[in-house]
């Protein structure tokens, strides 16, 4: 069976393997990793970035024990948590969502290649046939004309032209001419 053309409208399968597709990606979207990835940051040592660098003068200044400043720094420290644990919910949907693509696109080049296989196939069988059925006109032509006029025309052609090469073809179709017809 051959493939339908390129313009041709998405089959109810190709529609439904979009819709999966669309399915899937839509539940990675939605899906709350942020227990599972908040408890493997617990677990971790999270950097103190720019609290590294605060918190020695902050202690060089004696304002550590302020009430104020202890909430600030535990404010800070608890964004740094949740920026760690975005980041890594994000990188783990971003990378499940690459993997589903890859799969859909492997299907879709399967399918192209399945394609383009089945038009090379059907264009070599067309152009053998055609090719087969041109050789077999000329031959038949080629064996009508009278050895006498093939030879004329080579030599008109050489003289025309001051072509030996092209002459020697007409030679060459003549000789072929002259042996299809013994």
């Amino acid at each position: 069976s051959s493939p339908p053309p390129p313009s041709s409208p998405p089959s109810r399968p190709q529609l439904m393997e979009v819709e999966s597709f669309t399915t899937r990606l839509n539940t990675i979207l939605a899906s709350d990793i942020s227990a599972l990835v908040t408890a493997q940051v617990k677990d971790e040592n999270v950097p103190l970035g720019p609290l590294a660098t605060i918190m020695p003068m902050l202690q060089m200044a004696g304002l550590v024990a302020d009430n104020n400043v202890k909430s600030a720094l535990k404010g800070v420290r608890e964004i740094q948590e949740h920026l760690v644990v975005i980041d890594r919910i994000h990188a783990l949907k971003v990378q499940q969502i690459q993997k589903e693509y890859q799969e859909l696109m492997e299907g879709v080049r399967r399918h192209a290649q399945g394609a383009i296989d089945a038009a090379n196939q059907e264009y070599q069988g067309a152009k053998v046939l055609l090719t087969n059925r041109m050789t077999c006109a000329i031959e038949f032509l080629q064996a009508r004309i009278p050895f006498e006029t093939l030879t004329e025309a080579a030599q008109q052609f050489q003289r025309v032209t001051s072509s030996p090469s092209l002459a020697a073809m007409v030679m060459a179709a003549a000789a072929a001419a002259a042996a299809a017809a013994a």
